[in-house]
């Protein structure tokens, strides 16, 4: 039993489609029901299907080798994005935080990684700002280097461009029964930097400085920079749907669905 809820009690539901018994957690709070994937399965209202299995193509490797391009190296957006700041908020200059001894070596290693696919570049001249540095260790072991500008964010100005919501995207997703989700890899780093931007998001690092060449995370604007982008490269085409760096191709039919450019 989770700690939050009060009970489980089992009850049997019905769906157009199929008649299944489920469990629910019962809680005290006037939080709105949902339903998990699995019981959405059971019931037949969602239906995972892999498009792959109609093809000759069986394994990630495979795929990799149909279209090596696709594949190889970091994309980007054509042009480059300048970081618009006010000139009336006077810079900060960070010192390197203490970096854990356990992780020193896998760091350097990532910046030096970083360096060679021209994401980071390293600095020697005088900057009016430098960020501190994060690191936070992934699933798979890697180190996800990203800013923090708590500093800079009070100086950057913000794109406004809109980001639709969840329920909003849900809405134009209704009649809706194929779907495929797409995950974009290092999203905001497909988005080049001019040199004036670059030189506002340098960082400290035990190694001395460096300079993101490519949009970093934790810029406030970030986000609605990507949207922007990714509006401009794929929102004329019907049937997809994008969020940041999260899109949804949806589709009446599987016949509709392949046909989606």
């Amino acid at each position: 039993m989770r700690s939050s809820s009060k009970g489980v009690v089992l009850l049997k539901c019905k769906a157009e489609k199929a008649t299944a018994t489920l469990q629910f957690y019962v809680s005290d709070q006037s939080d709105m029901p949902i339903l998990g994937r699995a019981a959405c399965e059971q019931l037949q209202l969602v239906k995972r299907i892999e498009p792959l299995a109609k093809t000759s193509v069986s394994t990630k490797e495979e795929l990799t080798n149909m279209y090596p391009s696709v594949f190889t190296g970091l994309g980007e957006f054509p042009g480059v994005h300048h970081i618009y700041v006010d000139p009336t908020v006077t810079p900060v200059i960070h010192g390197c935080r203490n970096i854990p001894l356990a992780v020193r070596d896998k760091l350097k290693e990532t910046l030096q990684d970083l360096v060679h696919r021209s994401v980071i570049s390293p600095v020697t001249e005088p900057t009016e700002w430098v960020n501190s540095l994060v690191i936070t260790e992934k699933k798979n072991g890697s180190l996800r280097v990203c800013l923090d500008p708590h500093d800079l964010n009070k100086a950057i100005k913000r794109q406004h461009y809109s980001i639709p919501t969840p329920d909003e995207v849900c809405s134009n997703l209704a009649g809706k029964s194929i779907f495929t989700i797409l995950d974009e890899k290092d999203g905001y780093w497909q988005i080049k930097l001019d040199e004036p931007s670059s030189k506002l998001c340098t960082f400290n690092s035990p190694w001395g400085r460096y300079r993101f060449r490519r949009l970093p995370f934790g810029i406030k604007s970030a986000s609605e920079v990507f949207q922007q982008k990714n509006c401009e490269t794929f929102g004329d085409i019907q049937g997809v749907h994008i969020i940041a760096d999260d899109m949804i191709i949806a589709a009446s039919s599987e016949q509709e669905h392949d046909e989606i450019p």
